[in-house]
């Protein structure tokens, strides 16, 4: 297995057929995936109009809620 967890790609008759990665690898690419999921849907709501709030102030306010 590749020491840069890094995919490989097997062919077959020239075509891409299978890859084969490291648990790591796929690990990173899942967790890609969220992130990349989480910032398109932040985006869609801030495009349908989402109120953007300050973080300091959301975190102050969430602190003060919960922690007294």
């Amino acid at each position: 297995m590749s020491k840069k967890n890094e995919p490989i790609f097997i062919t077959k008759n020239g075509y891409g057929d299978m890859v084969v990665m490291s648990m790591v690898a796929y690990e990173n690419l899942i967790a890609e995936t969220h992130i990349d999921s989480a910032i398109l849907s932040a985006e869609k709501e801030l495009n349908e109009g989402a109120q953007l709030l300050d973080a300091k102030t959301s975190l102050g306010n969430l602190r003060r809620k919960h922690l007294g």
